[in-house]
């Protein structure tokens, strides 16, 4: 959801979001953080309440705006707003070639940019994945602020272990 809306979901609920973000003809990610207060909690807020920067046409960006947004990202002097900037856009792009430009941007981004580089390459998956299969898809995002072990519960609430929930 692009609004920034904080909320504590069962998995039955989730299960109809995910129902009706689908019937909607919704292309969604839906983000699980931790601990919302964290640097990491706090740059995903970022990133969900930065989406007015989308133009009315970001599907559809010419293939010369998506280089130039990738030049941004790998350009060292490019300050951080320009990039944050074409994170969004490029995740939202859903091609073929923004997935590529943000597959080699997530390996190494910077640390203030790491979680804005993460979301944007999954929404980015997203996207692509609707675009191939003609199918709706809703991605899931689960940002942590400590290392959960394989046997742990799964921090996104199924009530299973990790290893055989979203860590597989």
């Amino acid at each position: 959801m692009e609004n920034g809306y904080s909320a504590q979901l069962s998995v039955d609920e989730l299960g109809e979001l995910g129902a009706a973000l689908k019937k909607a003809g919704v292309v969604a990610q839906i983000t699980f953080v931790e601990d919302p207060d964290s640097p990491e909690g706090q740059a995903a807020a970022e990133y969900v309440n930065s989406h007015h920067w989308l133009p009315q046409n970001y599907r559809t960006l010419p293939h010369s705006q998506v280089q130039a947004l990738g030049a941004t990202l790998l350009e060292a002097d490019a300050d951080v707003l320009a990039k944050k900037k074409a994170l969004m856009l490029l995740g939202h792009r859903g091609s073929i070639e923004a997935y590529r430009i943000l597959k080699r941007f997530v390996q190494k981004p910077p640390d203030e940019l790491k979680v804005w580089a993460e979301m944007a390459y999954e929404e980015c998956k997203t996207f692509l994945a609707t675009d191939l299969s003609d199918e709706i898809m809703t991605g899931l995002n689960l940002l942590r602020t400590k290392r959960v072990g394989r046997n742990d519960p799964c921090p996104c609430g199924s009530g299973k272990k990790y290893k055989r929930c979203c860590g597989k």
